[in-house]
């Protein structure tokens, strides 16, 4: 969860350094399978406020993410988007509300899982020296996201996820500079089986500290304080200090590069068998962002520390990275690829697991006001767990409609 956070903050800082656009997001905000905002593709418009709507047709051949009898599935989605931009040079708002649904037309069970999700970004530099900044993610979905780590890996139940940061950033000469955050992710999941286990509340507080030694270099040490306290599985109840150095690095105003490293303690409330009470493990992490060419961009992200186990005990430690390329022909045609790969190594029960999400898109702007789009993804996860060891195959077809 705390990469989520990461590659949040930074994408916020990537907006708010940039002249304020509407885009035409999927409502879970997913990087690849829909139209989304990370794409960079809409209609852009001066208004403030923009309506879109978006439907397809798709392909599961796994539809339960099953190891052995799969079972394949056609569905319909659709969706409803409302965004507003707005701002001056002191304050700017971004948001994005997203009413969605995904139709099973042969799949066991329930036929429809929810698709709703709202991304808000405000700023305010409040005088000089000193910025405000708040921001807040939003999904209830079914799907697990292998891309950031959250939900259940190998199944599909409804749940709710949401992060919230607030922050304060102060100058206090032209070279030194703070930001004081707090951070709050809560994820809930509708069956209570899944619940009783996993359903927890993170609370994060950061302390950072910023000195310029060049125009383009700021070195950064940080504080950070972390309690994860489960509703209803105490002994998983944990605090974590973490002690971090790094820098921020903008090579050229196209390429910035960012990076964290350092050590993490945490405490456990309770006690399991096979799972020590105190922990001691390197952090790190780092972003990288590069604008190749006009509408054409790179992402790439790494992570490397402790994450909550999806399995309501123990935990696991992660090496999680992302590659995500953008690349736009000429004025109408888009094309997108992503790679995401974790290495999760698990404690109580021990064992390991490879998982990765590939995915290739493309969306053609037939006018302004329609888009055409398409995409495959792939899953894979490679567990010595029978159980949670799947594989699938996902593709879609769909319009995009803005008003």
């Amino acid at each position: 969860m705390r990469l989520f956070l990461f590659v949040l903050v930074l994408t916020l800082n990537s907006h708010l350094g940039a002249q304020s656009t509407v885009f035409l997001p999927s409502p879970a905000n997913l990087p690849v399978f829909r139209p989304s905002a990370d794409l960079d593709w809409g209609v852009y418009s001066v208004r403030p406020f923009q309506i879109s709507a978006f439907a397809a047709v798709a392909y599961d051949d796994n539809v339960l993410v099953q190891h052995s009898d799969r079972i394949g599935s056609g569905f319909t989605e659709a969706a409803l988007n409302v965004g507003i931009s707005m701002g001056d040079e002191r304050t700017k708002l971004e948001a994005n509300l997203g009413f969605g649904v995904d139709l099973y037309w042969d799949r066991p069970g329930r036929l429809a899982d929810p698709d709703l999700g709202f991304n808000l970004n405000f700023s305010h530099q409040l005088n000089p020296r000193a910025l405000l900044t708040f921001t807040n993610f939003f999904s209830l979905t079914s799907q697990p996201n292998l891309q950031l780590g959250v939900s259940v890996i190998n199944q599909v139940t409804t749940y709710l996820y949401t992060t919230n940061a607030l922050a304060l950033e102060y100058a206090w000469t032209p070279r030194l500079s703070t930001v004081t955050s707090y951070t709050a992710n809560l994820i809930e999941y509708e069956s209570s089986s899944t619940g009783n286990s996993l359903n927890r509340l993170e609370n994060i507080v950061s302390q950072q500290f910023r000195f310029l030694l060049l125009p383009r270099i700021a070195a950064v040490g940080e504080y950070r304080f972390e309690y994860i306290d489960y509703f209803s599985n105490p002994s998983q109840t944990s605090y974590t200090n973490f002690f971090l150095g790094g820098a921020d690095v903008t090579l050229t105003p196209r390429l910035t590069f960012n990076f964290r490293a350092g050590a993490e303690f945490r405490s456990y409330e309770g006690s399991q068998p096979g799972r020590p009470d105190e922990l001691e493990y390197p952090y790190a992490e780092s972003s990288l962002k590069y604008g190749y060419r006009p509408g054409s961009s790179l992402e790439w992200y790494n992570s490397y520390g402790i994450e909550e186990s999806d399995l309501g005990s123990g935990y696991r430690r992660t090496y999680r990275t992302g590659l995500k390329i953008s690349h736009l022909v000429g004025a109408r045609l888009r094309f997108v690829g992503a790679a995401y790969y974790s290495h999760d190594e698990y404690v109580d029960p021990s064992f390991t697991e490879n998982v990765m999400d590939l995915n290739v898109g493309a969306i053609y702007r037939i006018t302004r006001t329609f888009a055409l789009s398409a995409g495959y993804t792939f899953e894979r996860d490679f567990s010595p767990e029978i159980t949670r060891d799947y594989y699938r195959n996902k593709e879609y077809l769909g319009l995009s409609l803005a008003f």
